[in-house]
């Protein structure tokens, strides 16, 4: 126990040891901290930031440039910094540009794309689409491009935000930020006419076409897109003459009936041009349309062809679209078969009679319904035999037997010689029918007794 024990002069001097080794450490930190205070304020005054606050590892300089409020702050103990440009209100706060992620590609996370491939594939930007494309202009993608996606800087909140790992070069990247800023500026009230520069002079087509589809869908009334619609319609690029021409509607017409027809224009971009075309063209500039189509209908109009038959048959119409049949949809089919029903002739018979021979049931009884309302003495045969078999389809054989009655009930009594048609009862079996030649070039059936050896009820 007496062993553990010490004079009071070694306890004294172990508190003196301790305090001098405070001191010493006092006095390095002391000498640290001069040594940072000191570099922090050559910072400031370099970056022309003259107010310095904080101790030690959290020190910063702040001040303003050229309209903007600038923090440089450290980051960490190993020499990096933080710098902040503010641009209090003057670049939008809904914008954020940040370097483009490849999870955020394998993801489709969503941004605008303002129309240029290389720099869309840089950088990933989010916010309103008027002003993102008002503020992107040939002049400042490049040094957005260098500041973003090569030099990690960040746009949120409007402020723009870069993190150095070495002071050596913050004067440069500061100018570099504040330049940045200014590009960036942008006032609610600018964003028309800047779309409208945009529009007019941009080198690349497809960002001039971005910025004119904001103007027509933001900023419909401005006064200057009826003139930026009319340069477009001088562009090479068909894609801003289609544009230019649906904001000027009827101006634009002839534009637009260019494209339909050229078969340069590609079929997406022709098929477009059609359907705003049926929409805003009279009957006869349709009608004008239509007739040069149908030399050699492009099998992407076949869906707007047959639609706009349906509402409005046109007969040569009708025979080209018989000879591209095989390329139709079942709904196009369908159209195609409503539409031969409207105007009776030669073309629409051989169309619906070739229906009849689709795998659809419902071609076969829409094919059916049609030829009852319009077909003539050479449909008869091709219905009847539809009327039988005991695999057949129910629906497709009343059909049938409707469109016969129908038929025998228009031209029994229109027809030279009187036209006799039999048809068979549900259950009979298959029909085999002798057809004779009349004089007038008529058909003439045998009637029912000669079929079903019962009275025909007609004769």
């Amino acid at each position: 126990m007496t062993g553990l024990l010490r004079p009071g002069w070694i306890l004294i001097g172990d508190w003196l040891a301790a305090g001098l080794l405070l001191a010493v450490v006092g006095c390095v930190f002391m000498f640290y901290e001069f040594l940072g205070i000191l570099k922090w304020r050559t910072l400031g005054r370099e970056l022309g930031l003259q107010k310095m606050s904080g101790v030690f590892f959290f020190k910063k300089v702040t001040g303003f440039k050229a309209g903007f409020a600038v923090t440089v702050q450290s980051a960490g103990t190993g020499g990096q910094a933080q710098i902040v440009v503010n641009g209090l209100g003057k670049i939008p706060n809904s914008l954020r540009i940040e370097p483009e992620k490849a999870l955020d590609v394998a993801f489709w996370q969503a941004k605008i794309r303002i129309g240029e491939p290389k720099f869309d594939a840089a950088v990933k930007i989010t916010g309103q689409e008027e002003e993102v494309l008002a503020l992107l202009d040939s002049e400042t993608r490049d040094p957005l491009v260098q500041a973003v996606a090569s030099g990690g800087s960040t746009v949120k909140d409007g402020r723009i935000c870069l993190m150095l790992q070495e002071m050596d070069d913050a004067a440069d990247r500061l100018d570099g930020l504040i330049d940045l800023g200014q590009r960036l500026t942008l006032l609610r009230m600018e964003i028309p006419g800047r779309l409208v520069r945009n529009a007019a002079s941009d080198p690349l087509p497809s960002v001039r076409l971005r910025n004119l589809e904001a103007l027509q869908e933001k900023y419909p009334d401005c006064e200057d897109l009826p003139d930026v619609s009319r340069l477009m319609l001088k562009s090479e690029d068909p894609e801003l003459r289609f544009a230019g021409a649906r904001s000027l509607e009827t101006e634009g017409l002839p534009a637009a009936r260019e494209l339909v027809l050229s078969d340069a224009a590609g079929d997406d971009l022709r098929r477009r041009a059609l359907e705003w075309f049926l929409r805003q063209a009279s009957r006869e500039q349709i009608s004008a349309v239509m007739a040069q189509l149908v030399e050699n209908p492009p099998p992407a109009l076949l869906p707007l062809l047959v639609e706009e038959l349906e509402q409005h048959p046109l007969p040569p119409l009708l025979i080209q679209l018989l000879a591209a049949m095989d390329l139709l949809s079942d709904e196009m089919v369908l159209a195609l078969a409503r539409a031969a029903a409207w105007r009776p002739g030669g073309a629409s018979e051989e169309i619906l009679l070739r229906l009849l021979g689709r795998d659809n049931v419902e071609i076969r009884i829409e094919a059916a319904k049609a030829l009852g309302q319009i077909g003539t003495a050479r449909a008869v045969e091709p219905l009847l035999a539809l009327t039988t078999g005991l695999l057949a389809s129910p629906s497709v054989k009343e059909a049938a037997r409707e469109a016969v009655a129908r038929i025998q009930s228009r031209l029994g009594d229109a027809e030279a010689g009187r036209l006799s048609l039999a048809v068979p009862a549900e259950g009979e079996g298959a029909l085999s029918l002798p057809v004779e030649e009349r004089p007038g070039g008529e058909l003439s059936l045998p009637p029912r007794e000669a079929i079903s050896g019962e009275p025909d009820s007609n004769n």
